[in-house]
This record gives C-alpha cells, structure tokens and sequence, in this order.
C-alpha cells in the first residue's frame, strides 16, 4: 500500500507562498493598473514625458545667483540702508527718463478737525516730495510733504487737511509722487461728510 506523507507541504509554507504570491499581485496591480500613482508614486514606465522642461540659460542661471547674493548680503548687513539702485526696475514712463512706480491710498480718516489721507509709495527711498490736490468744482487744496522710507516701501509723511478748508460734498483727490528717478500718482474720488 502506498501512503501519502500530508506533512509534505506543512501549514506554515502553504501560507508563506500564499501571502508572497498576493504581495506580488498587488504589487503589479498597483504598477500597471493605477500606473503608479495611487499614492503619488509615479513608475517609470514612460522615461521619453519629460515634460516642459527647457534648460536654464547662462542669463538665467547668472539672474538666480545674483538674487541669492543679494538676500545673502541682505541678511548679513541688515543695517545697510536701501536705496533706489536696490528697487527693481519699473516700466519707464514714455514722456521722462523717470521709471513710474505705484502709489497708493493707504488710509483716509475724518476727524472734527481734520482729514487725513496716507499713501504708500511702492519703491524704498527717502528723497522726493508728495503733492497732495483736492478739486471740488473751481475750489483747489494743495499741499506738499515729504517722504520717509519704510522697509519695503516708503510713505507720504501724512496729509492732515483743516475740516475748516474743506466743505460737505464730493472731492477729488490725487496724490502725486516724484525724485530724481521716479515718478508715481493716485487718483480717488471722496466724500467729505
């Protein structure tokens, strides 16, 4: 009689090969099925889809060091006080050989006693002068200031208008900005209450 050893193959093997031979099917599933990227896994499947990659020119390259030398020497002088020559070329105004920058109306406050009106200046300097024009009908309200620098942008030194020079009714302000180099202006329309 021929009798068949049923310890051939124990338990412990049967279950070993099962769990690899699942393994392996997820694995391939995982590649093939969802080609890689269920989990944001990419296969390498298609090597030739690069993208839109273009490599750096010598311009660029020598742009991004500049710029990286800049903050280095930023953060290891932060005293060194900013001029024009550090703010980024603007757009140059076609009528000068000034570059225009952004000014803009930061705040506007009516008190009983007077008006005030803020302004950014989008360059970091401390020369130049803001020339403040309010306009209702024929009636003209001028004033000038200076600047100051801030450290990212600089700021008219403030308008503070009488309310005594003012009357009730709609205005319009403009806020003119310039130096040796640059040139800025706003325009808004108020109400005077």
């Amino acid at each position: 009689m021929i009798r068949i050893n049923k310890n051939r193959f124990p338990k412990k093997t049967i279950i070993t090969v099962g769990i690899i031979a699942a393994l392996s099917i997820a694995a391939v599933t995982y590649v093939y099925g969802f080609n890689g990227n269920l989990f944001g896994w990419r296969s390498n499947q298609d090597s030739s889809n690069t993208g839109d990659y273009t490599p750096t020119t010598p311009e660029q390259q020598q742009s991004g060091e500049d710029i990286k030398n800049d903050t280095v020497n930023d953060q290891e002088n932060p005293s060194k006080p900013t001029t024009d020559a550090d703010t980024p070329a603007s757009p140059v105004d076609q009528g000068s050989a000034k570059s225009t920058i952004t000014l803009d109306i930061s705040s506007l406050n009516q008190t009983n006693s007077t008006y005030q009106i803020r302004t950014l200046i989008g360059a970091v300097t401390n020369e130049g002068q803001c020339t403040l024009t309010l306009t209702k009908g024929g009636n003209t309200i001028s004033k000038a200031v200076n600047v100051s620098a801030l450290a990212k942008t600089s700021t008219c030194q403030g308008f503070d208008i009488p309310m005594n020079e003012l009357t009730a009714g709609a205005w319009q302000l403009n806020v003119a900005f310039s130096n040796s180099t640059l040139t800025g202006t706003v325009t808004k329309n108020i109400t005077i209450q």
